[in-house]
Formats: structure tokens, C-alpha cells, sequence
């Protein structure tokens, strides 16, 4: 499973400090992630709202058909 941040289209490894993940039904931490420095979220709202007005005229069937680095990847589903 992968653990990283996805800024302006590439995955990349958070640069912050290290927080623990836990199991909700145990309490047990379950992994440890890097968080984003501010200067990461800053990258990532700057492609965003790059990428505001060319998504947003994207239609549903089109947005399908993108790559997972593009979608679920960085929900952890890839």
C-alpha cells in the first residue's frame, strides 16, 4: 500500500513530520505516514487551482477514463 501525497500529478512522499495511523476498532497503530510540509500543500493548491477550469469542464465518463494516479491512488487504493 502505498502512503504517498499527490501533488500536480505525481505521486510524492510527504517531507513533514511522522504521525501514526490507527485502528479505529482497537485503538492499535497500525503504520506511521509522513504528513505535507506547508511548502507541499502549497504546491498542491497551486496545481489545483492550475488544473480548476480544464477539471471542472471534464465530463464524468471522461474522468473515468483517467490513470489511477489521477483518481484512487491517493485514497490508497493503489
Amino acid at each position: 500500500m502505498q502512503h504517498n501525497l499527490l501533488i500536480n500529478g505525481k505521486l510524492v512522499a510527504g517531507e513533514g513530520e511522522k504521525v501514526p495511523v490507527y485502528n479505529p476498532a482497537t485503538g492499535e497503530v497500525i503504520l506511521e505516514i509522513a504528513e505535507a510540509t506547508a511548502a507541499q500543500v502549497d504546491a498542491a493548491v497551486e496545481a489545483a487551482d492550475r488544473a480548476f477550469d480544464a477539471w471542472s469542464q471534464t465530463t464524468p465518463k471522461d474522468a473515468c477514463g483517467m490513470s489511477p494516479e489521477a483518481g484512487g491512488r491517493h485514497l490508497g487504493a493503489g
